[in-house]
């Protein structure tokens, strides 16, 4: 008689369990930005912050974005002055000598270069190649720039999806802590069971005022990379994507190789050595240049007496010691290593493309394969659940499958973050700023 009002007893208390679970859940969806607003002293008055704002106060204020335009335009200033090589110089004098009489003079020179030995030239095409380098090399500090910020926000996004996945589990290990406390208290179960229980719900509690704490931390790093130091703490919003593109299930990685600015930078500095090379031949030819002036020199102003003068002057260096043949073959041996250089480089980039597009397919087939486990350990947890309730499996075999179920929630979110680490990496390796 005891035993059977014991047993309708646990019966409704499971019961009322039961739907307690059920509903947890709906009032989980309604309420959880707030609970991730109150979770760390997120404000929920703030409209969540998005990666596209978090992009554009990054971009003004990151100092290595700012150098890298800046040398851009010191490059392009050295090819503009290097252009007016060819341009005419002129220059002018005006004097006035007192003695026992006063007299005045005025002359006015021009210089034009007709010849250089292709210095000039190579110069040139020396700072022009400077320019191109320097935009490849823009390109990739931003990338790396976009890939470090990517990676940082999706961090803050990642701590807010785990604060509420660690709340689910959080009522859930509740929930069981209180089922099994009704079967102990109805003799259906041993006091380890119930003290196991017990132990589960304050871990998994402890897990979520631990992420909590951490989600003040990776937003406080995402705000110091973007230079703000007076900021509020707010919820993001965003998504791990996980689409596998055409360009990824199909690609010609040497075509995508020759645009990465890490294969600009290299032929640049290919180019480079050639043209030093030819900027060095030159100071084996003539130089000739026009030369024109006009002079005068009187008693009075303006002079009334002037001459005019007009020529081209040809010089050459017939005799160095050697020095520019030994320059000369200094810079054809740096162009083969340029050379040496490139073809690795080429090699290089080539490679890490190959892993980089590699690891990014793995994680989405293995992303693929954790959905799968999840979601069959989420069937299991429900069959277990009810056998549980009926007395079908003892709490062991049950708690066993819990873990599991779990276990697999955790390890489903850290796959759709490995695939968005590792599209990152892939955008970054391309050297997109996108």
């Amino acid at each position: 008689m005891i035993w059977g009002k014991r047993a309708d007893m646990l019966t409704k208390r499971q019961n009322k369990v039961k739907d307690s679970f059920f509903l947890f859940f709906f009032y989980l969806a309604v309420f959880s930005f707030a609970v991730i607003a109150n979770a760390g002293g997120v404000s929920a008055t703030e409209s969540p912050l998005t990666f596209e704002r978090v992009f554009f106060e990054a971009e003004k204020n990151n100092p290595e974005l700012k150098n890298a335009r800046l040398k851009i335009q010191l490059s392009r200033i050295s090819y503009k002055t290097a252009l007016l090589k060819f341009a005419p110089e002129f220059s002018g004098n005006v004097a006035v000598r007192r003695s026992d009489d006063t007299s005045y003079s005025y002359g006015l020179g021009g210089k034009l270069s007709l010849f250089s030995g292709t210095r000039d030239v190579a110069e040139i095409k020396l700072r022009k190649t400077a320019v191109t380098r320097e935009e490849a090399s823009y390109g990739r500090t931003l990338a790396d720039f976009v890939y470090n910020l990517r990676i940082l926000f999706a961090k803050v996004l990642l701590s807010q999806m785990t604060i509420s996945l660690y709340e689910e589990i959080q009522s859930r290990r509740k929930n069981n802590m209180e089922l099994v406390e009704l079967r102990y208290e109805a003799g259906f179960e041993d006091k380890g069971a119930k003290l196991r229980s017990e132990a589960d719900y304050f871990q998994a509690k402890y897990e979520t005022e631990s992420e909590k704490r951490n989600y003040k931390i990776v937003f406080a790093e995402l705000m110091k990379y973007i230079g703000k130091d007076d900021y509020e703490i707010m919820a993001v919003t965003g998504t791990f994507a996980r689409e596998l593109s055409e360009e990824i299930k199909n690609p010609n990685l040497k075509k995508l190789l020759t645009e990465t600015p890490d294969y600009a930078m290299a032929k640049c500095e290919l180019k480079t050595a050639a043209f030093s090379v030819r900027q060095s031949a030159g100071n084996l030819y003539p130089s000739i240049n026009l030369n024109a002036s006009l002079s005068g020199d009187g008693s009075q102003w303006p002079p009334g007496e002037s001459s005019k003068n007009i020529g081209i002057t040809l010089s050459y260096p017939f005799f160095t010691s050697g020095k520019d043949l030994y320059k000369i073959k200094s810079e054809k041996i740096n162009m083969k290593i340029a050379e040496n250089n490139f073809e690795n480089t080429k090699r290089e980039i080539l490679f890490e493309l190959q892993k980089a597009r590699n690891k990014l397919v793995d994680s989405i087939q293995y992303l693929f394969v954790k959905e799968k486990y999840r979601n069959a350990m989420s069937e299991r947890a429900k069959i277990a659940r009810k056998k549980y309730l009926n007395g079908l499996i003892d709490y062991q075999e049950w708690d066993a499958i819990e873990n599991d179920f779990i276990n697999a929630e955790k390890a489903l979110l850290g796959a759709k973050f490995a695939v968005f680490e590792t599209r990152a990496t892939w955008i970054k390796k391309l050297g997109r700023g996108e």
